[in-house]
């Protein structure tokens, strides 16, 4: 009786390089989607469940306060400029409230950037995004004062500035 294919020793080395080639192309496969800015995920995405009472008590909160909010992006040369006034219930612009806010481009998810607001002449403020990306954008913004806490996600397009 004859063996065809030789003495049998080369299956040992094919399964192991099946098994390498498996390894070798899941950890591309994981670094390609890890190094993807467009993809994102809800950050500590659990804890926003399990709190999920408290933070649709906080939305009612901000409601029931009245307060609204008028936003708008435009892109500048070194950004995108987040211009928001913060309006009391009787539409009067309050320039009394802390504000925070982070912001991300919805092509580019992953990417998270915290603002710092000033105080304007027109009593808003505003914040500058380091990205001159233009086109819609997320931003969550909170606005505090005394013991009141506002808290708003906006969806706003990026105006590019005017030709001159």
């Amino acid at each position: 009786m004859t063996r065809m294919g030789g003495s049998g020793r080369w299956w040992p080395w094919s399964l192991t390089i099946v098994l390498g080639l498996t390894v070798a192309g899941n950890a591309w496969l994981w670094r390609v989607a890890n190094s993807d800015p467009s993809f994102a995920v809800e950050p500590d995405y659990y804890q926003q469940a399990i709190h999920w009472d408290s933070t649709t008590a906080r939305s009612r909160r901000s409601a029931a306060l009245g307060w609204s909010v008028d936003a708008s992006l435009t892109a500048v040369a070194n950004g995108t400029q987040l211009r928001v006034t913060v309006r009391d219930p009787d539409g009067q612009p309050m320039q009394d409230v802390r504000l925070s806010a982070n912001a991300r481009h919805t092509a580019r998810a992953a990417i998270i950037y915290p603002l710092v607001f000033t105080p304007t002449i027109d009593s808003g403020f505003l914040g500058t995004v380091p990205s001159t990306r233009s086109g819609r954008w997320e931003v969550r913004l909170s606005a505090v004062r005394a013991t009141d806490h506002y808290v708003a996600t906006l969806r706003l397009e990026s105006v590019p500035p005017p030709d001159r």
